[in-house]
């Protein structure tokens, strides 16, 4: 079986789609929890037939750019990034978004399709 290890900007759907495979059945595979939780270092099993270790990372392809409406609602909320990090989600002209994280803990998520940024705190 081969393994793959999660890097920055990874998403489980996205790393499914790059090893020609499911979200579910990596997260079946690997007793993921919370499919919307995976972090740099973990490594994946990946279904038999489904690639290498050895191939490049899927977020690698998808390189994106925060959407200015993350900073300038940072700059609103009196925050700034915790981490330097972006996280893309889909691949589709109308699913792409991106987040930050504000040291103040909220997740700032910039929407592609509506150019719109949503806030929340994770639980």
């Amino acid at each position: 079986m081969s393994t793959y290890t999660v890097v920055s900007g990874d998403t489980l759907g996205g790393i499914a789609q790059h090893f020609n495979t499911t979200t579910d059945t990596l997260v079946q595979l690997n007793k993921i929890v919370n499919p919307d939780q995976i972090f740099p270092g973990q490594v994946l099993q990946l279904p038999n037939g489904a690639g290498n270790a050895a191939t490049s990372s899927p977020a690698a392809a998808w390189a994106f750019s925060v959407g200015p409406g993350i900073a300038e609602a940072m700059r609103q909320d009196h925050t700034t990034p915790a981490t330097d990090e972006v996280f893309q989600h889909g691949i589709g002209p109308d699913v792409q978004w991106s987040e930050a994280i504000g040291e103040n803990g909220v997740v700032y998520r910039w929407i592609k399709a509506t150019n719109q940024v949503h806030r929340f705190r994770p639980s």
